[in-house]
């Protein structure tokens, strides 16, 4: 088992998790500090992590059922129940204040 550390950001919520490799499978114990430190911060961050969908997905089924939306967005390859955010596309306020009403 990895050392599991974490960096506390604020007095009140947050803190980096430290010593853990996402990429890999983790057993029950380092879930277990993990699920603890999310417990204890609110909201927990892994900074440096290089992994594929296919492996965050798999590192958050170990919390608890996901959810699945629809069909129209399954994009990822290799995992049909993975479903890459796209961002927000902003709308141009320039051309919009631009054009005659």
């Amino acid at each position: 088992m990895a050392k599991i550390t974490t960096r506390t950001l604020t007095p009140t919520i947050g803190a980096v998790v430290e010593g853990i490799d996402l990429s890999r499978r983790l057993d029950d114990e380092e879930i277990g500090a993990i699920r603890a430190a999310l417990l204890k911060h609110k909201v927990i961050f892994f900074e440096d992590q290089h992994i594929t969908p296919v492996q965050h997905r798999d590192f958050a089924a170990r919390f608890g059922e996901l959810h699945t939306p629809s069909a129209l967005s399954r994009r990822a390859r290799g995992a049909r129940d993975v479903h890459p955010r796209q961002p927000r596309q902003q709308p141009d306020r320039q051309r919009r204040l631009a054009q005659p009403t």
